[in-house]
Formats: C-alpha cells, sequence, structure tokens
C-alpha cells in the first residue's frame, strides 16, 4: 500500500505509550508527535472530529489541560490489524469542571498511516468514583457533622419554644 510503513506490535505499542505519557503528563506538544498533520481526533464518534494539528492540540488544551488532574492510565489489550490498532485502557481522573472523580474504560481504534496516527475512534464508558477519606478527613466530617446536627438540635428546640 502506498504511503503506508508496515506497522509492528512494537511501534503500535510505542505509540500507545507516547499517548499515555501525553495524557498523563497533560501535553498536547507530545500528542502531536504520534498524529499525522492532517489526523483525525474522534473523542465523541458522534461528533465532527478533530481535524489537523491545531484542532486536535485546542481540543487538549481545554479538555485535557483545562478540565482534568491526577490522571492515571493503564493499557489492557491490544490488538493489531494491518494498519489498525484496537487498544483498551482504563483511566481515572479528577474532573475538575464537574468537580467529580471519574473512571473510564475505553476501545479506541487507530488508523496508522506512515507510522503515525491518521485517525483515532474513542468508544468509552465512564462512572463517577468516591475518594476514600483519609481518617483525619472521616474524623474532620464526623466532627463537622457533629455541629450541624447540634445547631439544628437547638433551632428546633427554640422553635419549639417559640411556639408554646
Amino acid at each position: 500500500m502506498t504511503g503506508k510503513v508496515m506497522l509492528s506490535r512494537e511501534h503500535a505499542i510505542e505509540l500507545l505509550k507516547i499517548y499515555e505519557q501525553a495524557w498523563i503528563n497533560q501535553d498536547p506538544e507530545l500528542i502531536l508527535t504520534i498524529f499525522c498533520k492532517d489526523g483525525l481526533y474522534h473523542e465523541r464518534v458522534f461528533d465532527a472530529p478533530y481535524v489537523g494539528h491545531s484542532q486536535i492540540k485546542s481540543y487538549w488544551e481545554r479538555k485535557v489541560l483545562g478540565e482534568q488532574e491526577d490522571i492515571s492510565f493503564k493499557l489492557l489489550n491490544t490488538y493489531i490489524d494491518g494498519y489498525n490498532v484496537i487498544a483498551e485502557w482504563e483511566a481515572s481522573f479528577l474532573d475538575t469542571k464537574q468537580g467529580i472523580n471519574k473512571r473510564i474504560r475505553e476501545v479506541a481504534i487507530l488508523e496508522i498511516r506512515e507510522g503515525k496516527i491518521f485517525s483515532l475512534r474513542e468508544y468509552w464508558a465512564s462512572e463517577h468514583r468516591t475518594k476514600e477519606l483519609s481518617r483525619t478527613d472521616a474524623k474532620q466530617c464526623r466532627s463537622k457533622l457533629g455541629r450541624i446536627f447540634r445547631s439544628l438540635r437547638s433551632l428546633q428546640m427554640r422553635r419549639l419554644r417559640l411556639a408554646s
């Protein structure tokens, strides 16, 4: 096939490792190194893709830099078929826009041209994660709740006295 370099498993894994590092380190410049200049990034397959380095970089700056923190990533499975890669991973991060911890499981389909990603289509599901409180945090929460309940009880007693 003209214009395409044969894809090895090692090269596919290397692209995915760079993707992981770009995401964890929130580095839009690094993500561009693995995409073709006219590459397509489909974050939501029913929406139009981000096309080319400029749109992909803008998306990463807005979404990854602007709305995510404390990112973890684990590649679970990788399948290669010709010049296509199917990768499954799990990630978690703090969604700073919504103020919640998220865990996602994703399958991404990547089309590789000339050793870089020409097209990436993401299919994912997410769930909200509750962060476990430390003993100190839990103790502080119980203390605050105790004060709130005592205040409510006091207000209730005043109301009863006023009503009688």
